[in-house]
C-alpha cells in the first residue's frame, strides 16, 4: 500500500488543508487492492487536519464518479461520489494502538498518513453494493442471462422438488 506520512507537528493550531486528486495514484490504489474500479470523472479528497491536544479532528470531502460492476447483473454502475465526513484520530503511539492506525511515531514524532485516509474514506463513500439502477433485475441464476436485456427460457422449478409430494397436501381447519 501506498502511504505519504506528515509530521503533525508541522501543521498549525489554526489547521492545513490538504487536497488528493493525483489520479495516477488512485489508478495504483485501485491496483494494489484490485478493485475493479475505473475513475470517470476524478476522484478527489479535500479535507483540513486541525490539532487537538489528545489528537487530531480531520473534515473533508470526497468527490468524483467511478465506474464499478453492478452487484446484480455485472454491467458497468456508475457511482457519484461527493460524501462529506468527519472524525476525530487519537493520538496514540504505543504499542496497543490499531495496526491500521494512520498515526505513528517515527523517531519521536508523530505522522499521520494522508492517503491512507484518503483511501479509507474513498472506499467508506462507496456504496456496499453497487447497482446499475434502482430496478436491476439481475441475471439468472442458470443460465447467466441478464434479465434487464431479456427474459431467460430457463425452464423455472417450482418450490423444492424434494418437497413436491406435499403439494396437494390439504388440512382441513376444524
Amino acid at each position: 500500500m501506498q502511504t505519504q506520512w506528515i509530521a503533525l507537528h508541522d501543521i498549525p493550531a489554526n489547521g492545513r488543508e490538504f487536497s488528493f486528486h493525483d489520479q495516477d495514484i488512485w489508478n495504483r490504489l485501485f491496483d494494489d487492492y484490485a478493485l475493479p474500479c475505473r475513475a470517470e470523472q476524478p476522484v478527489r479528497v479535500d479535507f483540513t487536519i486541525i490539532p487537538a491536544n489528545d489528537g487530531i479532528f480531520v473534515q473533508g470531502t470526497v468527490s468524483g464518479t467511478v465506474i464499478l460492476g453492478c452487484s446484480r447483473c455485472l454491467e458497468d454502475a456508475r457511482i457519484v461520489c461527493n460524501e462529506p465526513f468527519d472524525f476525530f484520530e487519537p493520538l496514540v503511539a504505543d504499542d496497543n494502538a490499531s495496526r491500521n492506525s494512520l498515526v505513528r511515531e517515527q523517531a519521536g514524532i508523530l505522522e499521520f498518513d494522508i492517503i491512507g485516509l484518503a483511501w479509507e474514506q474513498f472506499i467508506m463513500a462507496l456504496p456496499d453494493k453497487p447497482l446499475c439502477s434502482p430496478t436491476c433485475k439481475g441475471i439468472c441464476p442458470d443460465c447467466g442471462q441478464n434479465l434487464n436485456a431479456g427474459t431467460c427460457t430457463c425452464r423455472k422449478e417450482v418450490g423444492d422438488p424434494r418437497l413436491s409430494v406435499l403439494r396437494n397436501l390439504k388440512i382441513s381447519k376444524n
